[in-house]
């Protein structure tokens, strides 16, 4: 599955082929809703970059069937599936502190294809204090040990990501706030293997 964020074209690029070849074959492009209805079409006869155009489309899931055919006609037919989207992936962040411990949980729909993300941990005045970043999906547990001499009180923190249409998610939270001090210790460690340490 591909996601591309509403109004920016989907670049088909052949790859690899001799040139030669490549301007020899019938290319076609068809988006097909999930109703079976083909809401944009369009074809060309040789290797160039071409752009499809989703603009004006609402989110969804679509799907690109892609037709070759050589000189012979022979035809081979590719597909794949096209979210279209312009939302930002929807992520909730949990807070929990096990002794001397804050730990970072995300909970998110798997489909939100999460290509980024970055969490900060942040003095009284903003500045960051220590910085965790990844790609792709969130790990299941970010642990940050408070230092000796930190107030968590006066901390906060701020998490960022993007996911693979490029729609950004943005947080910013005191840590006292986002605490949930109901959460036992055999919860927090119920949630499976701790990521490293900052």
């Amino acid at each position: 599955m591909y996601e591309i964020p509403i109004g920016t074209p989907l670049i088909f690029k052949p790859k690899g082929e001799d040139p030669d070849v490549g301007d020899s074959l019938e290319y076609r492009a068809d988006i097909i809703n999930m109703s079976g209805d083909i809401v944009y079409s369009t074809h060309w006869n040789n290797s160039r970059e071409v752009p499809i155009m989703l603009s004006g489309m609402a989110p969804q899931d679509l799907i690109l069937a892609l037709y070759v055919k050589d000189m012979a006609g022979n035809e081979t037919i590719l597909a794949d599936t096209i979210r279209v989207k312009n939302n930002p992936p929807a992520i909730k962040v949990n807070v929990e502190k096990v002794e001397n411990k804050v730990l970072f949980t995300f909970d998110y729909n798997p489909d939100e294809a999460i290509k980024s993300w970055k969490l900060s941990i942040l003095d009284n005045d903003g500045k960051p204090i220590k910085t965790v970043e990844g790609e792709g999906g969130f790990p299941p547990t970010v642990e940050y040990p408070v230092e000796q001499g930190f107030d968590i009180t006066k901390m906060s923190f701020a998490v960022t990501a993007k996911d693979e249409a490029d729609n950004p998610f943005n947080l910013a939270k005191s840590i006292p706030s986002a605490l949930d001090k109901k959460s036992p210790l055999a919860k927090a460690n119920g949630k499976g293997k701790l990521a490293e340490d900052f």
